[in-house]
């Protein structure tokens, strides 16, 4: 027994030593993995960070930035954006305001694109004919039935109703937006090549589609052609994964809705949900409605503008803008805020201190990225 006892022992500690070892050298692992990224890469993961990742998601590919795999950044574009260096020409407010008292959503964002990196999302006037070319190495390399699936996926993205959303197949890469092949083929760049996913998108950058799509060349028997490639287009249009926390939350939609098309989950229908549909409409609304408004005094010097969106369910509103006017009709106070998308889409301001005077009031519905706004309301009086 005593000789048991010592071989068990032994072993005992023996085991202890090498989980001892293991960890250690795990540690240091890590330190020298921390040392070899550089100045730029750390100005990177810091500015990530921001918007709700985890370094342990990330990857650096030579100059091009993998989150989760199947996504990415080119790297220059990432420091631009975290030295604030990207300059969105788009017009967000073709009314500027003279003051403006903007409440920015800071609720969990599980769904869509950060709205504090906005040139994620595709600028409206290039979304609505985004252009698409399939390298023939795509059929050659993964199969015909991906060049189908591809076909199919975009035919679901351009049939969503109210949403400016559309993607026209070109002949020739020269002329595409995004090009989609085999992540063995000479056209891809080095960032989409022998790519451990089933297939990889590329991020919206600057106000433009991202520009990329590989499928692995070894997924010619993957079942999820279609739901695959409609995801990777999602991301080329700046949508993040749901169910993690780098993406701006849609209100009105679930947190983590395990079926939508953006989901990293297996046994993903290739049907966009309810909610895939409302978070489109909130960057690429085809267009959107006037609300309605009535104005009335709560109290000395207090005005309440509450609106009304007439079209609540397939054109919503994700911001709504109050303008107030004097009496020769110029702009002297604005107030924007998130809408208040709950069925009835009704939304309250206030403005305090409000002078005693003929003041009208009006209001536009905007989305999410605000670049597309709606026509105003009518020009109303307080009562």
């Amino acid at each position: 027994m005593q000789v048991l006892h010592r071989k068990i022992t032994g072993f005992l500690f023996l085991t202890l030593l090498a989980l001892i070892i293991m960890i250690t050298a795990c540690e240091q692992q890590e330190i020298i993995g921390a040392n070899t990224l550089t100045e730029d890469d750390k100005t990177i993961l810091n500015f990530l960070a921001t918007q709700g990742m985890h370094a342990h998601d990330i990857s650096f590919e030579d100059d091009y930035v993998l989150y989760e795999e199947d996504a990415g950044w080119d790297k220059s574009f990432l420091l631009e954006a975290a030295r604030g260096e990207i300059q969105d020409k788009t017009p967000f407010d073709p009314n500027p305001a003279v003051t403006e008292d903007l409440e920015e959503e800071t609720g969990s964002r599980q769904q869509g694109i950060q709205v504090l990196f906005r040139g994620n999302a595709v600028q409206s006037h290039i979304v609505n004919n985004i252009k698409f070319f399939i390298d023939p190495s795509l059929a050659a390399d993964c199969g015909s039935a991906w060049r189908t699936a591809t076909l199919d996926a975009v035919e679901e993205w351009n049939d969503i109703l109210d949403s400016r959303v559309n993607l026209t197949r070109v002949f020739s890469s020269g002329s595409a937006d995004i090009i989609i092949g085999s992540d063995r083929a000479a056209i891809m760049p080095a960032s989409h090549t022998n790519i451990g996913s089933i297939g990889r998108g590329d991020f919206s950058a600057s106000g433009r589609p991202g520009r990329w799509i590989s499928i692995n060349d070894t997924a010619d028997n993957w079942s999820a052609k279609k739901k695959t490639m409609m995801h990777e287009i999602g991301h080329n249009l700046g949508y993040r994964h749901t169910g993690t926390n780098d993406g701006q939350h849609i209100h009105t939609t679930a947190t983590n809705p395990s079926q939508s098309i953006m989901h990293q989950g297996s046994g993903v229908p290739a049907v966009f949900t309810t909610d895939d549909k409302r978070a489109i409409r909130m960057y690429y609304p085809s267009s959107l409605n006037a609300p309605s408004i009535s104005v009335r005094r709560i109290g000395s010097g207090r005005v309440q503008v509450t609106y009304t969106n007439p079209n609540n369910s397939t054109k919503p509103y994700f911001w709504i803008r109050g303008y107030r006017f004097n009496n020769a009709g110029n702009v002297i106070g604005t107030r924007t805020i998130r809408a208040e998308v709950n069925g009835s889409g009704r939304q309250t301001f206030d403005w305090s201190a409000l002078g005693i005077g003929n003041n009208r009031f009006e209001v536009r519905g905007i989305n999410l990225r605000r670049d597309i706004f709606s026509p105003a309301s009518l020009r109303v009086s307080a009562n």
